[in-house]
């Protein structure tokens, strides 16, 4: 009896010092900024304009250690959560089906389906202010920072149009939280062409699938430049950052959103585990040719013997144009308003 409650008094220290160990490796805006920031009766929409399987997931779980972040992550079915951080893979439940306004008499009911069966099927003629009521469902509306992965990333003015449907109408569910006012920011992330090495998924083994990559990385700079143009609020984020220099990258991204109050760089991201260990496990020259002093990638292995020496200009040009506003090109964004 007694060596039993030794034991689970020694469990119960371990846990604490786990705890504050986690803790420890937080990093608070008002270290970085010198003061707290609340929203009040204000919210912020965060999404991510990044291509799919080129780390959306991994800037996801590191978002998420902010305890002013919500996402659609915390999606229920049937009393149970559901591992769903996508619009496109909503649930179909009662309560959405009378948000999109329509009848699904079919066995599919109450059963998970493709967010295009649900939304999209009706055509992009939904009401902006049905679209916000349906990811209010799923946001945890008390705290600051709204994120939505993927959402309103195909076209420009988009996410500025549902704002301005929520000053028009707002949904009952941001009225009953006091919420008076939606403001809007977005992550532009890309991934240095070499880190196609780390994911299993790449298939930039031919020239083909290496000009895509190459294509990805202008998208990603075109975007910079139209959020320049239309004054929109927003961040640029390499992936390398978030591998290889995760603190630096928490203490920018605090900079730029200071209601997210904090990050850890060294906690548990499912698809990197923890971001530090990542980086550890995987030198960047070793993995990738990738020097962390230029924040550029030589371009020397095999696989870039199969482009043009125009082609490889092309790619060092797009990932120096990418480096120089991640280093702070786009300041004057600095503060979503």
């Amino acid at each position: 009896m007694i060596l039993l409650i030794i034991t689970k008094l020694m469990a119960a220290i371990i846990l604490l010092a786990a705890d504050r160990a986690v803790v420890a490796t937080s990093i608070r805006a008002g270290d970085v900024l010198g003061a707290d920031h609340n929203m009040g009766d204000e919210r912020l929409v965060l999404s991510e304009y990044v291509a799919p399987f080129h780390g959306s997931s991994a800037m996801g779980a590191f978002l998420r250690t902010s305890p002013q972040l919500t996402t659609l992550c915390n999606m229920e079915f049937k009393g149970e959560q559901v591992w769903q951080c996508e619009p496109r893979k909503a649930l179909v439940d009662l309560r959405t089906l009378d948000i999109v306004g329509t009848s699904y008499n079919s066995p599919r009911t109450n059963k998970k389906a493709s967010y295009n069966e649900t939304i999209m099927s009706l055509g992009d003629e939904l009401p902006l202010g049905r679209q916000l009521e349906f990811y209010g469902k799923h946001w945890d509306l008390d705290r600051s920072i709204l994120f939505c992965k993927f959402c309103f990333k195909e076209r420009l003015g988009y996410a500025e149009a549902v704002i301005q449907s929520f000053e028009t109408s707002p949904p009952r569910a941001f009225v009953d939280k006091g919420i008076k006012r939606l403001r809007y920011a977005e992550i532009v992330m890309w991934r240095p062409l070499c880190m196609h090495r780390l994911s299993h998924l790449s298939k930039a083994t031919s020239a083909y699938h290496l000009l895509h990559e190459i294509k990805i990385l202008e998208d990603a700079f075109q975007r910079i430049q139209a959020n320049l143009a239309s004054g929109k609020p927003f961040i640029s984020v390499g992936l390398h950052e978030l591998v290889w220099s995760p603190a630096d990258l928490a203490r920018r991204m605090l900079t730029f959103l200071p209601w997210l109050s904090s990050l850890d760089p060294a906690g548990n991201h499912s698809a990197l585990k923890s971001q530090a260990d990542f980086g550890t496990q995987h030198p960047p020259v070793d993995c990738c040719g990738f020097d962390l002093s230029t924040q550029m990638c030589s371009l020397d292995g095999p696989e870039y013997k199969l482009l043009s020496p125009k082609e490889l200009m092309r790619a060092r040009d797009v990932s120096s144009r990418l480096v120089n506003a991640a280093r702070g090109a786009v300041s004057m964004n600095q503060t979503p308003q």
